[in-house]
C-alpha cells in the first residue's frame, strides 16, 4: 500500500496544474537562455537576463491559464535561433497565458 503513495502524490500534483509562480521563473529562464544564445550582447548571462525579466509583471486582473503556461515554457525551451535578420517565432501559447486583463482607461 505504501508504494502507491508517491504515485498518488504525483497525480495530485499534476491535477493541480502548473503554478503561476513556477511559470514566472521557468518562462524567464527559458526566454533568457534563448536570448543569451541567440542574441549575444543583450545580456551578459542568463542570470542577468532573468533578473531584468522577472521584474515585469502581468497587467492587473488577468486570468492565468496553466495549460498555456506549460505549453509556452516547453515551446520556449524548444526554440532554435532564427536565421540572421529573421524575427524569432515565439510559441502561440505564450499569448494565451494571461487573458481577460483589465484595461486601463
Amino acid at each position: 500500500m505504501t508504494h502507491r503513495f508517491p504515485v498518488a502524490l504525483m497525480l495530485l500534483a499534476a491535477a493541480c496544474g502548473y503554478a503561476e509562480a513556477d511559470y514566472v521563473i521557468d518562462e524567464a529562464e527559458a526566454a533568457c537562455v534563448f536570448t543569451v544564445e541567440c542574441y549575444p550582447g543583450l545580456h551578459d548571462t542568463v542570470e542577468d537576463c532573468v533578473t531584468v525579466t522577472q521584474t515585469v509583471a502581468p497587467a492587473a486582473g488577468c486570468s492565468f491559464d496553466s495549460d498555456a503556461a506549460k505549453e509556452c515554457v516547453e515551446g520556449l525551451e524548444a526554440m532554435a535561433c532564427p536565421e540572421e535578420g529573421a524575427a524569432p517565432a515565439f510559441p502561440a501559447a505564450c499569448d494565451a497565458v494571461y487573458t481577460d486583463c483589465e484595461v486601463e482607461a
